[in-house]
């Protein structure tokens, strides 16, 4: 005899997660899920959506971490990475030209 719907567990909301540029490397819950794009099922809450916290990093861009949610089956979340800002180490500082003040 089948168990009743009700105890049934719900069926996971699929998130669909890439970036602009792609390849950034995705984390969620501490772990890596791996590079953009990657897919991730979140179980929805009892209002039927989803959320899920995630960070994304990949190297000479902002690492960003955002709140996606939505409701299912499906929710595909899109993150536009920034590039670093201009910082400059001390030797890109002397090869650009920069001189040390002899006095």
């Amino acid at each position: 005899m089948a168990a009743p719907s009700a105890t049934a567990e719900p069926v996971a909301i699929r998130f669909l997660i890439d970036s602009v540029p792609g390849g950034a490397k995705v984390l969620y819950q501490g772990r890596t899920l791996g590079e953009t794009p990657v897919e991730l099922p979140v179980p929805p809450g009892a209002d039927g959506r989803a959320s899920a916290r995630l960070t994304f990093a990949m190297e000479g861009y902002q690492r960003v971490t955002v709140i996606a949610e939505g409701e299912g089956p499906v929710v595909r979340h899109q993150q536009k990475l920034k590039k670093k800002s201009g910082s400059r180490s001390a030797s890109d500082r002397n090869s650009a030209g920069y001189k040390d003040d002899p006095y």
